[in-house]
């Protein structure tokens, strides 16, 4: 990410006009729960309806989605099949809605991995804009199964990076990098090209997908030795103002049966940044097929 170009960027009215919503938003629920210390907000239903929710740092609902993070089942486990929806979820009004049904099972798995990702009582969450088709099965996604190597010999298990609240997510795909923040050093003089590789096998029957894929900043990708597609300069002597981890390239292609190999090269240009948040490096990306296509 270019932190020092993309900050010269102007807002649109209706950018401008959500951000006046959400200093509103701030103060509702600051007013309305005055010992809250930890809050979240994101959008966890397919309307896009924004859901507050704030209370105390070691208020059981926050510690059991600061749980997430460590293992999801024990999230689940631990609701015992009570709804996933507190009841101090608040929409864009304030109001309360204590009637809210429980989410669909994968619904809430995908709520509680997107909260997984960055969970940490305090922090703000910000909207989750989530590519998800309902006539598609995932096949792969990255994650931490996914290798990262800096030569191409070694090869260490990839890391869940920190997100950045500009950043798009995939569904049931996270973020990753060879570290969870980047270093000073990197934020400010850019990353060595980082080439991540994920090997899995499809289910039978699937011998075509769809790739979605992007990266802060750049990055090329192969399928099992041809290259499927790139974006960006695969440089850390570059610094373009670009905007392609806010959006997904998506591209057709071809499985084979057995194991298949996806690698991504990628990099983190510099900047003026000197903080890890500041010009953070990540990958992420799905590979889906048609649902009537698995058997």
């Amino acid at each position: 990410m270019n932190g020092e170009l993309s900050s010269t960027i102007t807002k649109s009215a209706p950018e401008q006009a959500d951000e006046r919503d959400d200093e509103n938003d701030d103060r509702t629920h600051r007013s309305s729960f005055p010992d809250a210390d930890a809050r979240c907000k994101l959008a966890p239903r397919g309307d896009g309806g924004l859901r507050f929710f704030a209370g105390p740092r070691r208020d059981p609902a926050i510690l059991m989605v600061k749980a997430a993070a460590d293992s999801l089942q024990a999230v689940l486990a631990a609701f015992g099949g009570v709804s996933l929806v507190p009841r101090r979820w608040r929409n864009r009004a304030g109001c309360t809605e204590a009637s809210m049904r429980p989410s669909p099972p994968a619904i809430s798995c995908a709520l509680l991995l997107a909260l997984a990702a960055s969970a940490h009582a305090g922090d703000e969450f910000f909207p989750i804009k989530h590519v998800f088709d309902k006539n598609e099965i995932p096949v792969v996604v990255s994650d931490r199964q996914t290798e990262f190597s800096l030569d191409g010999k070694s090869w260490s298990p990839a890391v869940a990076t920190w997100v950045h609240p500009g950043w798009a997510q995939l569904q049931g795909a996270t973020w990753i990098w060879r570290v969870a923040k980047v270093s000073p050093d990197e934020a400010h003089n850019g990353s060595p090209v980082i080439t991540f590789r994920r090997r899995f096998t499809p289910p039978a029957g699937v011998t075509r997908a769809t790739l979605r894929i992007t990266a802060d900043n750049a990055y090329k990708v192969t399928l099992n030795g041809e290259v499927v597609g790139s974006s960006g300069e695969l440089s850390a002597a570059s610094n373009v103002d670009d905007g392609h981890w806010q959006t997904f390239d998506a591209y057709a292609v071809p499985l084979k049966p057995g194991e298949n190999v996806l690698v991504v090269s990628a990099v983190n240009y510099h900047s003026s940044a000197t903080k890890g948040d500041g010009n953070p490096g990540g990958v992420v990306f799905s590979l889906a097929a048609p649902r009537e296509s698995a058997k």
